[in-house]
This record gives C-alpha cells, structure tokens and sequence, in this order.
C-alpha cells in the first residue's frame, strides 16, 4: 500500500457538508480526521518529540573513571555518596545506577552489607597499575 500523505484544509462553514461527502467519496483518501477544535491546532511534532534536545555535556572522563577515582581514593561509599560525586561533577545523579551495575557485572565493585559499593582487587590491581604508568 503506498505511503499516505497528511493534508490539512480549511473549509467555509456553509459547504463543510458537501465537501466532506465529495472528499470522502474519492478514490485515494483513505482517512479523513475530524479537527473541529478552532483554539487548538494539531501540531506535528519533529520525530516524535516537540521540546529541543538538551546540550550534552562535556566531562573530563567517563562515569566509570569517575566512580573508580572515588572508589579508589575514598572506599567504601553508598550510592547516595557517589551520586552526589556525580552531581558535583554536573552529571546526571540517575547515571550511577548504570556504572554500579555494569561494574558489578564486569567483577570490577562489590556491595558490601552496609549497602557501600567498594574496588575489587582485581580493580584496585589495575588501577594502581594505570596509576604507576602515569607517573613516571
């Protein structure tokens, strides 16, 4: 079935009636929408969303990084604590959620009883091995 294409009309009050039966009849219509609201007007809205996009931000790392620097200095923290880590940063504090989990996953956290995320060994291994690369 070929795309159908949205057209709006406007029409005089007094021949709404015979021009909806002539529309109706001919062949290729295929739906006819009744917009009979006069103060608002069916907008169509750019892919699908009618406010702009929010300007990404700009950070000096990735979330992960972020999260391995707090871990790694300050261990163990709550997931209140690092949100507001994130919040400093002007991250979104909702975006700990998917780190945590993804490091939980990668063996990289572990939470402990107290609900405090803290560095593996395996994580603290490798990050105080980044660490030593950096400084010489």
């Amino acid at each position: 079935m070929p795309k159908p294409f949205m057209v709006g009309l406007e029409i005089e009050e007094s021949s709404f009636g015979a021009v909806m039966r002539k529309l109706d009849g001919l062949p290729g219509v295929v739906k006819i929408h009744w917009n009979m609201d006069r103060d608002k007007v069916a907008r169509v809205k750019p892919n699908g969303s009618s406010q702009p996009r929010a300007t990404r931000g700009v950070y000096e790392g990735t979330g992960k990084e972020l999260v391995e620097r707090v871990l790694f200095s300050k261990s163990p923290q709550s997931n209140a604590q690092l949100r507001e880590y994130f919040v400093a940063e002007k991250r979104s504090s909702h975006s700990i959620n998917s780190i945590l989990h993804n490091m939980k996953k990668a063996g990289e956290v572990t939470l402990n009883a107290d609900g405090a995320y803290s560095l593996t060994k395996k994580a603290r291994d490798r990050l105080r091995h980044h660490i030593g690369k950096k400084k010489r």
